[in-house]
C-alpha cells in the first residue's frame, strides 16, 4: 500500500483580499507590546524572589518593563495606533459590554481553577509517595478525564438548554468544594480521597471551562462581523489566565515556600541554596537526612495547600458574577463537545 495523507480543506475566510492585504492588516505595533506585556509578566513573577531579590536591579527592570509596555499596549489598543479599530489585536470595544465582560471573568476564572491541579497534583505525588514523573502525571487521569468529560457535557447540552449562566455557579459551587478540600490535604492523606478531591475541581472546571465561546458567539451582532474578535476576547481569558495562574502559584511556592522552610530548618543552620533546593523535588541533598526530610516534605505540603486557596477564590468569582449573566434562553451552538 502506498502512503496515506491526512487532506485538511482549504479555507480562506477573506478570499478578496491577497496575502499581501491580509498581512498589512496585521496589528503588528499590537502583537509586538503584547508579547513583552505577557513575557515581562511571566518573567517577573516567575524570576522574583526564587532567583532574584526582590529589591535586585534584574527583578525591578523587569517590573518596570512590564509596566511601561502595559501603559503603551492599553494606549495603542485604546486609541488603535498604527492599526485600525477593526484590525486591532485586542478587541477593546467589548469591554463597554456587560455581558462580554463577565463572560472574560468566567472564563478566567475556571481556566485559572484548572491550571492549579494540574501542576500541583503531580508535584505531591512527587514529594510524598516518591513517585516518577510519568507515575505523577498518571496520577492525574481521575481530574483529566472528569475535566474532559464535563466539557463535553456542558457543550452538547448548551443548544438543548439554550443558557449558559445555570453551568456558572454549579461550576464555582464544585470549584470551591475540590479547593477547599485540598487545602485540607497532609502528606499521609489517602490517594482515593486526593482522587476525589481534585475530580470536584475538575467537574467544575469543565462544566464552565468552554462555554464562553458559545455565549459570546450568541451576544454579538453577526452584522458586525465581530465573531473572530470575540474568539480572541475569549482566548486571551482562558489562555492568558492558565498561563499568569500557574505563574502566580509558582511564585507564590517558590517565596511562601522558602520562607515557611526556612523558619522550620531554622536549628539545622542550612545555607539558603541548600533549603530552595528542597522546593525543587526529592533530589535535593536535604532530603538524604530523614529527620529534615520529614520536615520539609510537611512544610512543603504544607505550602501547596495554600495554592488551592486560589481555586477556592476562582469558584468564589463564578457564584457572585453568575447572577449577574443573562439568564435569557437564547440561540446557543454546540460548544467545544
Amino acid at each position: 500500500m502506498g502512503p496515506s495523507f491526512i487532506a485538511f480543506p482549504l479555507y480562506n475566510p477573506i478570499p478578496q483580499l491577497s496575502w499581501k492585504a491580509k498581512f498589512n492588516t496585521i496589528d503588528w505595533s499590537g502583537v509586538g507590546l503584547n508579547a513583552v506585556l505577557w513575557t515581562s509578566l511571566i518573567i517577573a513573577l516567575t524570576m522574583s524572589g526564587s532567583e532574584w531579590a526582590w529589591k535586585s536591579g534584574p527583578a525591578i527592570a523587569m517590573w518596570i518593563i512590564f509596566a511601561v509596555t502595559l501603559v503603551l499596549y492599553v494606549a495603542q489598543q485604546v486609541f488603535a495606533v498604527f492599526t485600525t479599530k477593526q484590525n486591532r489585536i485586542f478587541p477593546v470595544q467589548f469591554l463597554g459590554r456587560t455581558q462580554m465582560v463577565l463572560l472574560f471573568i468566567c472564563t478566567a476564572s475556571a481556566s485559572a481553577a484548572f491550571a492549579v491541579p494540574l501542576y500541583y497534583i503531580p508535584l505531591f505525588f512527587q514529594f510524598t509517595r516518591g513517585d516518577s514523573p510519568l507515575q505523577a502525571a498518571v496520577r492525574l487521569l481521575p481530574y483529566i478525564l472528569l475535566y474532559i468529560f464535563f466539557i463535553m457535557v456542558a457543550g452538547g447540552t448548551l443548544p438543548v438548554l439554550g443558557r449558559y449562566a445555570p453551568y456558572y455557579p454549579v461550576g464555582g459551587i464544585l470549584m470551591i468544594i475540590g479547593g477547599a478540600l485540598m487545602y485540607t490535604v497532609k502528606p499521609e492523606t489517602h490517594n482515593g480521597a486526593i482522587y476525589g478531591y481534585s475530580a470536584l475541581i475538575g467537574i467544575g472546571s469543565g462544566l464552565t471551562f468552554q462555554n464562553g465561546y458559545s455565549a459570546a458567539a450568541a451576544l454579538i451582532n453577526p452584522e458586525d462581523k465581530e465573531e473572530g474578535q470575540a474568539i480572541g476576547f475569549i482566548n486571551t481569558a482562558q489562555v492568558g489566565c492558565i498561563a499568569l495562574a500557574l505563574s502566580m502559584a509558582g511564585c507564590i511556592y517558590q517565596n511562601v515556600g522558602f520562607v515557611d522552610l526556612q523558619s522550620a530548618l531554622a536549628s539545622y543552620n542550612l545555607p539558603q541554596d541548600a533549603v530552595r533546593s528542597a522546593l525543587a523535588g526529592s533530589e535535593s541533598p536535604l532530603f538524604q537526612n530523614p529527620a529534615i526530610a520529614r520536615i520539609v516534605i510537611d512544610v512543603v505540603v504544607g505550602t501547596m495547600s495554600k495554592m488551592y486557596l486560589m481555586v477556592v477564590a476562582a469558584g468564589g468569582v463564578l457564584v457572585v458574577v453568575s447572577p449577574l449573566l443573562s439568564w435569557k434562553k437564547m440561540q446557543l451552538e454546540m460548544g467545544a463537545a
